[in-house]
């Protein structure tokens, strides 16, 4: 879209480092805006008759992203997203992460606008800030939800059984198991209990923490208790630096028990247990 010239230029410095330098600045905003409007275009006439498969490595998140993200923010340097994140997915569930992508990265913005903006006072905001993180929790559960299917590919074709989400495991305090809606930590303390505990079961949740930061990631610390008052203490290690990784279950004396698959996509740190 942009000579080559002017991109190198923008790329080194701004607009407005720029603009005294041009012979006719109005002249070259105004093909600015014609080349947006074509390339624009353009983009849509290409997602209306390419095929699926054609689309699916052309309209990502990580480019969809970064222009939404530059678009709301400028030049802002805090934006980035690990394309292998998203990588080998049916086009349905990528579509339906675009969606959710471009809603909460609007909403994110709105809620940055709003609380530095409009209402400054974090009592009265707090009702409108804590609807609209809603939104974006919604968000992510459809789009996990649709993953589903993916996530149980991956397990039949490496020969590995899926456990749990480990980004979706949430800080745990005093919390009894029949009160418990959050089925990633549901199957998270199952997990450790099958491997850590006895008869009888777990009945409470002292503390599950993700407090903890690790060498090459993050720690989730637990301490369940079961329906004679004994304590079962542990934490799972995550190592977050690959995209196929490992996480680890060790007991109250921290002595490894088990090793596990960790596969970071999709936004989420899935694990699988490997079948024997």
């Amino acid at each position: 879209m942009l000579r080559k010239d002017v991109r190198g230029r923008l790329i080194e410095h701004n607009w407005v480092d720029i603009k005294d330098k041009i012979s006719n600045p109005s002249q070259t905003l105004k093909r600015f805006r014609k080349e947006i409007d074509v390339a624009l275009d353009d983009m849509a006439l290409l997602a209306k008759k390419l095929p699926e498969d054609n689309l699916q490595n052309m309209f990502t998140p990580k480019n969809l992203g970064l222009l939404l993200y530059s678009i709301l923010y400028g030049n802002d340097p805090r934006y980035s997203l690990d394309e292998e994140m998203y990588s080998d997915i049916d086009y349905k569930v990528r579509r339906v992460q675009l969606a959710a992508l471009m809603a909460k990265t609007g909403i994110n913005f709105c809620i940055e606008i709003y609380e530095t903006k409009i209402e400054h006072n974090s009592i009265l905001n707090e009702p409108i800030i804590n609807q609209l993180k809603k939104s974006i929790e919604i968000c992510d559960e459809i789009v996990a939800k649709m993953y589903m299917p993916q996530v149980q590919s991956t397990a039949n074709k490496n020969n590995l059984h899926y456990l749990f989400n480990g980004a979706k495991i949430i800080d745990t305090y005093s919390k009894r198991m029949d009160e418990l809606r959050n089925d990633n930590v549901k199957k998270f303390v199952e997990f450790c209990y099958q491997h850590l505990g006895n008869v009888p079961p777990i009945v409470e949740i002292e503390s599950i923490s993700r407090d903890g930061i690790n060498q090459y990631g993050e720690d989730i610390k637990f301490d369940l208790v079961d329906e004679y008052g004994t304590h079962i203490v542990g934490k799972l290690a995550m190592d977050l630096e690959a995209s196929i990784n490992t996480a680890t279950l060790y007991d109250d004396e921290l002595k490894p028990v088990i090793d596990l698959v960790l596969r970071k996509e999709n936004g989420g740190w899935y694990i699988y247990e490997e079948i024997d």
